[in-house]
C-alpha cells in the first residue's frame, strides 16, 4: 500500500513538472506586446488582400440607429468602395459614390478633379483603413475617417434627400475635396486667366459673390492686378492644391499655392477658397 502511494505521488510530481515546462515553453514562444498608436492610420502595415479594412466600431450602434437610421453594413460598403476607388484613381467608381440616383447636375469632371487633389492630400499613399466616427452633426449622415500611412481625412456617408424625403437605402459620400475641387479649379482658372489678360471687369465679377450685393469695384480689381504684377510675371501664374485647413468633411477652407516667377526668380503665394451651397469664394491677403 505504501509502495502504491509512493508511485502515485511520483506520478503527480511528474505531471506537475510537465505542466510547468509546457507553460514556460508557451510563454517563451509568445511574441512581445506592441503598443498600438491612437491613430491606426499612422501604422505602416502590409497591404490587405481584402483591400481597405473597415475598423470594427466601438460605438453603440443601437443608440446610433435611433438618431441616424442608415444601415451600417451599407455605409461600410460604400466607404470601402469609395476608398478603394480613390486608391485606384477610378473616377467613374468615385462618381457613382457621390451622386444621387436621379443626378442630372454632376459630371465625371468633378471626380477627375477630386482624384488629383486626394492624391496630393494623402501624399500619394494608399488609404489602408476606415472607421466609423459617429453621427454627422447637422444632417442625416454618418462620419467616417479614412487613414493612409501618414494622413487621415473625414468624409460623410449621407442618406439621399429626394423630393423632401431621406432615402436611407440610397447612400452617397460627401466631403469638401470631393464636391468642391472642380468648382475651385474652374474659379481659379477664370481668375488667373483674367489676371493674365488684364481684365479687371472679369475679376470684379468673380469677386461679387452675391447677385444682390453691390458689384466688387473695378478700381480695387485693378489694385489686385497691380499687386500680383509686382510679385509675379503674371504669364507664369499657376495654382496647386495644397490641402485643407482641417481634416473635417465640411469644415476648413481649401488651401492652394500660387506659383510662378518674378524676373526669373521663383515666387509663391498662398490663398484659400471658402465654399458652401455649391459656390466657392477667394480668400487672399492681397485682395482689399
Amino acid at each position: 500500500m505504501k509502495r502504491l502511494q509512493k508511485y502515485v505521488a511520483l506520478f503527480l510530481v511528474l505531471i506537475l513538472f510537465s505542466l510547468i515546462i509546457a507553460g514556460c515553453t508557451t510563454l517563451a514562444k509568445k511574441p512581445p506586446a506592441v503598443d498600438r498608436p491612437e491613430n491606426p492610420g499612422k501604422v505602416m502595415t502590409p497591404e490587405s488582400p481584402d483591400g481597405v479594412v473597415i475598423i470594427p466600431s466601438v460605438i453603440d450602434t443601437n443608440e446610433l440607429a435611433e438618431h441616424v437610421p442608415i444601415p451600417l453594413e451599407k455605409a461600410d460598403q460604400i466607404v470601402k468602395e469609395f476608398a478603394e476607388a480613390l486608391n485606384e484613381g477610378d473616377a467613374i467608381r468615385i462618381f457613382d459614390c457621390m451622386t444621387f440616383p436621379d443626378n442630372n447636375y454632376y459630371t465625371i469632371d468633378w471626380t477627375e478633379a477630386a482624384v488629383k487633389n486626394y492624391h496630393i492630400y494623402f501624399h500619394g499613399e494608399p488609404i489602408e483603413k476606415a472607421e466609423l466616427v459617429g453621427p454627422a452633426e447637422y444632417h442625416q449622415g454618418l462620419v467616417y475617417r479614412l487613414y493612409s500611412a501618414g494622413s487621415d481625412k473625414e468624409v460623410f456617408v449621407n442618406a439621399c434627400y429626394i423630393d423632401g424625403e431621406y432615402i436611407y437605402e440610397d447612400l452617397i459620400i460627401y466631403d469638401n475635396i470631393l464636391f468642391y475641387s472642380y468648382r475651385a479649379e474652374q474659379y481659379l482658372e477664370a481668375f488667373f486667366d483674367a489676371m493674365k489678360q488684364n481684365k479687371p471687369e472679369t475679376i470684379s465679377s468673380l469677386l461679387t459673390y452675391d447677385d444682390f450685393a453691390n458689384p466688387y469695384p473695378e478700381s480695387k480689381a485693378l489694385d489686385i492686378i497691380a499687386h500680383y504684377e509686382a510679385s509675379f510675371d503674371t504669364q507664369t501664374l499657376e495654382f496647386i492644391f495644397a490641402g485643407t485647413e482641417t481634416r473635417k468633411a465640411d469644415e476648413g477652407n481649401l488651401v492652394y499655392v500660387i506659383t510662378g516667377t518674378r524676373e526669373g526668380v521663383p515666387a509663391k503665394h498662398e490663398i484659400m477658397l471658402c465654399y458652401g451651397d455649391g459656390l466657392v469664394g477667394l480668400i487672399d491677403d492681397w485682395i482689399p
